[in-house]
């Protein structure tokens, strides 16, 4: 048997085919006029736009934060808890200076920065309590972007600070997840007060929407047909604004002409509202019966 299949595998190309079954053989016949398929994008290219996916950012700074940094305070002014100090009061200036913000540290310009938050955002439910989810989230709000504030111009490559911010960020979306399942207005509110853009948690049976090139053409294509839509529509209402203007003087003209063709022939409004003509008119005319 062995010889024979030496003989059969290196034979030519009839003998192998020999053994193959009727239908198949025919597989063994190769096209030289097929050509290979070409995959065509969507949409086509008559669309006015373009789309690029953005370029990633790390997950430090993709925090919805629309700003950047604390709050630019009065560095001469002195510390809010040393104010009522008697002592200061008679101090030479010289001394005063040592007290001011200029001179504070980072943890008390932090500190001044979430109770000015506090204090000037109405959040307080029970006077007491210090540890609601309103104030956790400034606290962590102030702790995100002083950080990434050190991050930016200090230490671009503190691993440390990296992952206390994404752990920060993490630990507040959370409480404000707890916080809009329990009051959505004052999540609102204080989403729109710190200037954060929070996504509204999806279900879990919700399909996560991934950034998608087709979709999001499709997306654009739809706003840029509104557009255009808008576009035609306000240029149409000026045009009928501008001839309601036209209207108007030309309907102002006519009834000057119609008040002076009345006065010259003597036509008042009640003689227009009656059903015959007047007498000294009705001599013209010849009523038939």
């Amino acid at each position: 048997m062995l010889p024979c299949r030496l003989k059969v595998l290196m034979g030519s190309l009839e003998s192998w085919s020999n053994l193959l079954r009727p239908c198949a053989s025919e597989l063994m016949n190769f096209n030289q006029n097929r050509h290979m398929r070409v995959w065509k994008t969507w949409p086509n290219n008559w669309v006015p736009f373009d789309w690029k996916k953005p370029e990633p950012q790390p997950g430090f700074f993709e925090s919805g934060d629309r700003k950047e940094g604390l709050d630019k305070f009065d560095l001469d002014q002195i510390k809010p808890n040393l104010k009522n100090l008697e002592i200061l009061k008679n101090a030479p200036e010289s001394v005063k200076k040592l007290y001011t913000l200029r001179f504070a540290r980072r943890r008390e310009l932090k500190i001044l920065q979430n109770s000015l938050y506090e204090s000037n955002l109405p959040i307080r439910r029970r006077l007491l309590d210090k540890n609601e989810y309103e104030r956790k989230v400034i606290r962590l709000t102030v702790a995100i972007r002083h950080i990434r504030d050190v991050i930016r111009n200090e230490s671009q490559n503190s691993a440390g600070h990296k992952n206390l911010v994404s752990r920060y960020i993490n630990k507040r979306y959370k409480f404000l997840v707890e916080l809009y399942k329990i009051d959505r207005e004052s999540c609102q509110m204080l989403c729109d007060k710190l200037e954060i853009d929070f996504k509204v948690p999806l279900p879990y049976y919700w399909p996560y929407p991934f950034l998608e090139r087709k979709r999001t053409i499709r997306e654009t294509c739809e706003t840029y047909c509104k557009d255009i839509k808008k576009k035609k529509l306000d240029e149409y209402k000026e045009i009928l604004n501008q001839e309601k203007i036209k209207f108007a003087e030309e309907k102002a003209r006519k009834l000057e002409w119609i008040e002076k063709t009345m006065a010259e022939h003597k036509i008042t409004e009640d003689m227009l509202q009656d059903s015959k003509p007047p007498i000294h008119l009705a001599a013209k005319y010849v009523y038939l019966e």
